[in-house]
């Protein structure tokens, strides 16, 4: 439990990685947040972050969340990190309208949802995942402003021609898997 930050009202980086959290809460003091540091806990929900309006960063990475939730009320969030999680489906993420930076690796994702959705979106990482066919990525390609995509470690990558598929539906992609385009 993280107790007694309601005396911290300036605090701007708060790094709780690799501790023994369970529930994020006690955070609706610290509006000034902009950097929250989650990652290697043991949280099963995204939740207790509707006041933390300015959060710019939030890394969560290594956690147990299988739900994207409860994200509506940070519009200046650029970076997020969910990597290492249980995450099947990639959703509710249409309201981050400041988002550039996106790590799903290492989930269990099957199906890619309401990325077309964030115009500012430039990186997305979503290697090692479940990830199966063109179709699933269908809503990746719809995002013209992609810059930086990792698919690799999904079945999808194994597809005949892959490569080209993503570099056609993504005329402005400069990096694919980690290779210049």
């Amino acid at each position: 439990q993280v107790e007694n930050l309601d005396n911290l009202p300036n605090l701007i980086f708060l790094d709780l990685y690799n501790n023994h959290v369970r529930v994020i809460e006690c955070l609706t003091a610290v509006t000034t947040l902009r950097v929250l540091m989650l990652g290697k806990n043991h949280l099963e929900r995204i939740q207790g972050l509707d006041k933390l309006t300015r959060l710019d960063v939030l890394d969560l990475h290594s956690n147990n969340i299988s739900t994207i939730e409860n994200l509506d009320n940070l519009p200046e969030l650029r970076v997020l990190n969910l990597a290492g999680n249980q995450i099947k489906v990639v959703n509710n993420l249409s309201s981050l309208a400041s988002l550039t930076e996106l790590n799903l690796r290492r989930n269990l994702i099957t199906e890619v949802r309401s990325l077309e959705a964030i115009s500012t979106l430039q990186r997305a990482f979503i290697s090692n995942n479940q990830l199966a066919s063109f179709d699933a990525l269908e809503s990746i390609f719809m995002n013209k402003n992609l810059l930086e995509l990792a698919l690799d470690g999904n079945p999808v990558a194994s597809e005949c021609g892959y490569r080209q598929v993503v570099l056609d539906n993504l005329k402005n992609l400069r990096h694919l898997d980690l290779k210049r385009v």
